[in-house]
């Protein structure tokens, strides 16, 4: 009996993962990306997977090693610097980028079956969508790892079997394979999945210590779990990256010029025709509106009880967290991107150097955090902004 619980908690936990972790640029990234490498399509995805679909399971790996408590993972490069370090990833994955990025592309895929819809009124009605799925927090990892999960794969699987049976030839690239896969590389950093990482463990964690008031589970089999589970659903989103990337690379010249947003559409309107086109348009709903739950839900929790230390209601957070996203979710991908850019390639490189030194921290208690993050963060700075500090 606990056996069985135990592998369906796994389950659940994967399918959770997969469905807080793909979102918005988890679709447009792999597929522009495609496109754009067309022949050398195979080494865009191992760049691609190296940032989008190894960095974030390192953070899960991280996070569970700390109880999920990010507060005691960030401080490991000192208190104030750790609680700065939060409070800009919170804003990059909560209403200022992430989450408002999801309904602009939801609207971008939705608006050719409702072109009389305009981003505003889809965005209001996206916000009261997430509001009647986070006002309860006790219930989310059921609704991500039972629902929503389980729906989104089964769409988007749909999608990519039916492209490999009715592949093209892909347009020519003349890259050579090194920039191409640093090319998937740096792309796969627009995800910002580890930082999704850091902050969505939590909600696993607290979903399967649930079942120790049960007695059902120990504080061990739980990290086993999260563990177990966070790479099966690490495993799944390279499985579904790849087969983005391959497929709309066999289909890379008849979908040159098509707006990224509306890549998976297209690709759907050709390959399974009009009702293809609906199929992915809301595959794409589903997909931007499970990770927007999450964030939504882990944000409003940050600002009710980090932030203002309880002052507000969790209530109150959600609503100021739905209001902020309605008001820059009309701005559009494209310029929530630029805006956001500059902070992800200074800051996602000390992340991904912090994750690894976290975790060697708990194995085989070596200290070294604020070297790796510091270390890290100061050349990349200087790479970045070399021009400026030398001139």
């Amino acid at each position: 009996m606990k056996q069985s619980i135990i592998q369906s908690s796994i389950l659940s936990v994967a399918l959770a993962i997969f469905a807080m972790l793909f979102g918005s640029g988890n679709i447009v990234f792999p597929l522009g990306l495609g496109r754009d490498m067309g022949t050398m399509a195979l080494y865009a995805m191992i760049g691609f997977s190296l940032t989008a679909v190894l960095v974030p399971f390192l953070g899960i790996m991280a996070m569970t090693l700390y109880g999920g408590s990010y507060d005691l993972f960030f401080e490991t490069i000192g208190k104030i610097p750790g609680k700065i370090v939060i409070f800009c990833c919170m804003l990059l994955i909560g209403p200022f980028c992430v989450i408002p990025r999801s309904i602009a592309v939801a609207h971008g895929s939705l608006s050719w079956m409702f072109p009389q819809l305009s981003i505003f009124a889809f965005s209001l009605i996206a916000t009261m969508i997430l509001y009647s799925l986070t006002a309860r927090q006790s219930g989310l990892l059921n609704i991500l790892g039972k629902i929503l999960g389980p729906l989104k794969l089964f769409l988007l699987s749909a999608i990519i079997i039916k492209g490999f049976f009715v592949a093209t030839n892909p347009a020519n690239c003349s890259l050579s394979a090194a920039s191409v896969l640093t090319k998937g590389a740096l792309v796969g950093y627009g995800t910002l999945d580890l930082l999704g990482a850091f902050f969505f463990t939590n909600i696993i964690l607290i979903g399967l210590k649930r079942k120790i008031d049960d007695k059902q589970l120990t504080n061990k089999q739980i990290f086993s779990m999260t563990l177990q589970g966070g790479l099966l659903g690490s495993l799944l989103l390279g499985a579904v990256y790849a087969g983005f990337v391959i497929v709309s690379s066999f289909q890379s010249i008849v979908c040159q010029g098509v707006d990224e947003k509306k890549l998976l559409s297209e690709l759907a309107f050709q390959l399974l025709g009009q009702a293809g086109g609906v199929l992915a348009s809301i595959t794409i709903a589903v997909a931007c509106l499970t990770t927007a739950v999450a964030l939504t839900t882990v944000f409003a929790d940050y600002l009710s009880k980090d932030l203002l230390k309880k002052s507000i209601s969790y209530h109150m957070a959600l609503y100021v967290t739905l209001l902020i996203t309605l008001i820059f979710a009309n701005y559009g991908f494209e310029t929530i991107m630029s805006l956001v850019a500059p902070v992800i390639m200074i800051l996602y490189p000390a992340l991904i150097a912090l994750a690894l030194a976290n975790i060697i921290r708990k194995i085989f208690d070596i200290n070294f955090s604020k070297l790796a993050f510091y270390g890290v963060f100061a050349l990349t700075l200087l790479i970045n902004y070399y021009p400026l500090f030398f001139r």
